[in-house]
């Protein structure tokens, strides 16, 4: 069973790693690791005139492996199959079985296990006509599919079968016979769906239950997509069905179609009834928060208790660890830290007279790092676990932490400019405490140093992120501590020797000054907090802004010649209607709390000759900003394998979205763009 994160496994896939390659040679079977995939043929009347056969792609997955239903669920592609047939052969639409839901952490997938026979019915139409020395014709299928287990690989296959004109032909009897004996019927009767007064749920109210249904379980799926909340158990009770919609819901539409089956969710037997309702009621919008999951929501919020989560191979795990532990400690080196560095750089040269003191004060600091880490972390699969979708940095969306944090760093930028003293802001004794204390004062450095740096995202924290969410908690917290160490160690190191410290200057008036110096950051930084909480409160817009019109600084043709480059605001719509349209998109998923993100919009994105190339491969260009909770863009981060910022997204046409750095440079996204020639 896959019980890992979805977003795991769809970090395997933004890798670029694992993905098969199109199975050039045609044949009946493809066959890897991971599937056997086999087209068979059922005729057992020939080809004649006026008859019907079915053609049937049968995928056998290796254990704990699975492929998708016609909705996948919260994540996942559903398997395509594309006839070739001679002319007079016409192909009718895939019946489908009934699926199996998936539990994926706090999500949930519709597919398969096991082996499953995919079926297309075939008529032999009037034109259907054949030389007198033929004796059988070739059917062609290009199958594509996603299979995963604790990583996904996009795969396909060219498939090619001969069949006899005349006689019969049967391949996988008892397979086929199942499946047709199974397709889904039409459910007769009036139904009808209701969204609830508030919006958070739909009552279904059956015409009429088919006679197999009247003992034993029976089940409800969605085959609309992208509006019902996959991972709960709906109530069902006297012919009404009430299921949760989704907070993060990506249509609001009029019909919906609906697959009744008899059996569990999790263990289907195979009888399927299709059903269309006309949904009434108002569409809302609404943010989930762990206060919705109240005594007597819990069951139709949640359904059933969440599945346990497997444990990652041990192999895959330390490798997220590793790389949590790098990208903490590249976590010192990007700009939305600086601010708070500045006041443990200040610490240090107040200590380097006292050896032991500093080292106690940076012993502090990394303890204040490693708690706040270990704490945000639980806390945020806290919340997840409750339903919420809140990603790392998650404190940073609300306006009353960003203007506490805001008003925190005035008091200390003031504090450092020697406007006044704590002691004449707060009671002598709590003054007295502090500075008599340095390693209190280091370990509560230590925690406004990830308050800050959290929200942004180092290289390597962000695959270890994406797949920490998906482990079980007791591996997942590990993730959270060794980005801690990682953040802390530099100010370890420092403390092993002290022969640098015979380079620093002594103590004296040179302080004093620094201390002054110091408080800059303090002042930019509350700054730059206000102006996210302008945004959030809505005291100014922050509608993506275009960007320089100017794309070639040492060009000399007129202005009006050049090409205009608009960053648009970010929606899944667009971006699907340009892939299907052939056109290549890029997104910056971004927000105002994001320094590092800023950072790059001022750099990298605001490079002539990076903008020229936009410009001439017709790049759409999209901003996702996620300075406000957006359920929209959570779930969009989730399927990248992302839940922190910056994110940078690249579709080139008919290719696998590609994440770039969190740093990128304008060569590593031209590098990108390469991938699309100009017309």
């Amino acid at each position: 069973m896959f019980l890992l994160g979805a977003v795991q496994a769809q970090t395997q896939i933004l890798g670029g790693a694992n993905v098969n390659a199109a199975n050039k040679a045609k044949g009946q079977v493809v066959s890897n690791a991971q599937v056997q995939a086999t087209l068979q043929v059922y005729a057992p009347n020939g080809l004649g005139a006026g008859q019907t056969f079915w053609l049937g792609l049968q995928i056998e997955h290796q254990p704990h492996w699975h492929t998708y239903w016609r909705n996948p669920g919260d994540s996942g592609l559903a398997t395509e199959l594309q006839w070739q047939l001679p002319e007079g052969l016409t192909a009718g639409n895939l019946i489908w079985p009934a699926p199996q839901k998936i539990p994926v952490g706090s999500m949930a997938n519709y597919g398969y296990e096991g082996r499953v026979l995919l079926v297309t019915p075939v008529q032999v139409g009037p034109k259907f006509k054949t030389s007198p020395d033929q004796s059988d014709v070739a059917v062609q299928l290009h199958a594509t599919w996603l299979v995963c287990k604790q990583e996904c690989i996009p795969q396909e296959g060219d498939f090619v079968v001969h069949v006899p004109i005349k006689g019969s032909t049967v391949m996988a009897p008892e397979a086929f016979q199942t499946t047709l004996a199974n397709q889904a019927q039409a459910l007769k009767g009036n139904h009808e769906a209701v969204i609830s007064e508030d919006g958070r749920s739909m009552s279904l109210k059956l015409g009429a239950l088919p006679p197999e249904l009247g003992t034993g379980p029976w089940t409800v799926f969605p085959q609309t997509a992208n509006v019902m909340q996959n991972n709960a158990s709906p109530s069902i009770q006297a012919g009404r069905v009430t299921l949760p919609i989704s907070s993060e819901r990506m249509d609001s539409p009029q019909r919906m179609a609906w697959l009744l089956v008899q059996g569990t969710a999790n263990a289907p037997t195979g009888k399927q009834w299709v059903f269309e309702t006309p949904v009434q009621g108002k569409w809302q919008e609404w943010t989930e928060t762990p206060e919705a999951l109240s005594a007597g929501n819990v069951n139709l919020q949640l359904g059933s208790a969440p599945a346990s989560v497997s444990a990652a191979p041990w192999a895959t795990w330390m490798l997220a660890v590793l790389g949590a532990f790098l990208g903490g400690m590249l976590l010192n080196f990007m700009p939305c830290v600086f601010p708070v560095l500045a006041i443990k750089l200040l610490g240090i040269t107040q200590h380097s007279g006292n050896q032991r003191t500093m080292r106690l004060s940076a012993w502090a600091f990394s303890v204040g790092v490693l708690i706040s880490f270990l704490l945000l972390g639980g806390l945020m699969l806290a919340l997840r676990a409750a339903g919420s979708q809140m990603g790392w940095g998650f404190q940073l969306q609300s306006p009353w932490v960003v203007g506490a944090l805001a008003f925190l760093f005035v008091v200390m930028g003031l504090n450092l400019s020697g406007l006044f003293e704590f002691g004449h802001f707060v009671p002598s004794s709590v003054a007295s405490f502090q500075f008599a204390n340095p390693a209190t004062n280091s370990l509560w450095s230590g925690v406004f140093a990830v308050v800050i740096a959290s929200p942004c995202t180092a290289p390597f924290m962000g695959a270890s992120l994406g797949l920490a969410i998906g482990f079980p908690t007791w591996q997942a917290l590990p993730i959270f501590g060794a980005m801690g160490l990682g953040m802390a160690l530099p100010f370890l190191l420092v403390t092993i020797s002290s022969g640098w410290l015979k380079f620093l200057p002594k103590p004296g008036a040179w302080m004093n000054t620094f201390r002054h110096v110091m408080a800059i950051p303090m002042y930019a930084t509350a700054l730059w907090l206000v102006w996210v909480l302008g945004l959030q409160t809505g005291w100014w817009d922050n509608t993506p802004e275009p960007a320089p019109t100017s794309v070639s600084a040492a060009s000399n043709q007129d202005t009006a010649t050049r090409p205009s480059i608009v960053w648009e605001a970010w929606s899944d719509d667009k971006v699907r209607t340009a892939r299907l349209a052939g056109r290549p998109v890029f997104i910056d998923f971004t927000a105002a709390w994001c320094v590092t993100c800023q950072f790059n919009k001022k750099t990298t994105f605001a490079d002539a000759n990076l903008l020229k190339d936009f410009a001439q491969k017709n790049v759409l260009l999209l901003r996702a900003d996620w300075t406000r909770y957006d359920p929209a863009i959570t779930k969009a981060l989730n399927n990248l394998g992302r839940n922190g910022l910056p994110v940078y997204a690249w579709y080139a046409p008919g290719k696998e979205v590609l994440i770039l750095s969190e740093l990128p440079s304008v060569q590593e996204v031209q590098k990108a763009l390469s991938q699309v020639t100009t017309n």
